[in-house]
C-alpha cells in the first residue's frame, strides 16, 4: 500500500494527488490543519448563525449569488453547486477528477 498523504494546508504536491487518485494512497488530516478547520468552521457558523450575507456561505455561488440559501439547506446546496459548478470532464478523466475536486 502507498503511503499515506498527509494534509497540512500548506506541502500538497502534484504527486500527492496523483498517489490519491491513481494508486489509491490513504489520506490523513494533520492535527494543525484540523485545528484550522474547525477555527474557520466556527467562522462560518458565526456567519451563518448572525444572518449575514456572504458569498458561497449564505448564498450560491456565481449566478446563484442572489440567492439566499437557508440555513437548513446549507449542506445539501453547497453539495449541489459544487458539483453543478464543476468542470465536466472527459470519459478518460472521469474516475479520477472527482476524487481530485
Amino acid at each position: 500500500m502507498p503511503t499515506a498523504v498527509v494534509l497540512d494546508g500548506q506541502s500538497l504536491t502534484l504527486d500527492d494527488v496523483v498517489a490519491v487518485a491513481v494508486r489509491r494512497a490513504p489520506v490523513e488530516l494533520a492535527p494543525a490543519a484540523r485545528a484550522r478547520m474547525e477555527q474557520a468552521n466556527g467562522v462560518v457558523a458565526a456567519l451563518v448563525e448572525s444572518g449575514a450575507v456572504a458569498y458561497g456561505v449564505t448564498t450560491g455561488f456565481g449566478k446563484l449569488s442572489e440567492i439566499a440559501i437557508p440555513p437548513d439547506g446549507e449542506t445539501c446546496s453547497r453539495r449541489t453547486a459544487m458539483f453543478t459548478s464543476s468542470p465536466k470532464t472527459s470519459s478518460s478523466s472521469a474516475i479520477t477528477s472527482p476524487m481530485c475536486m
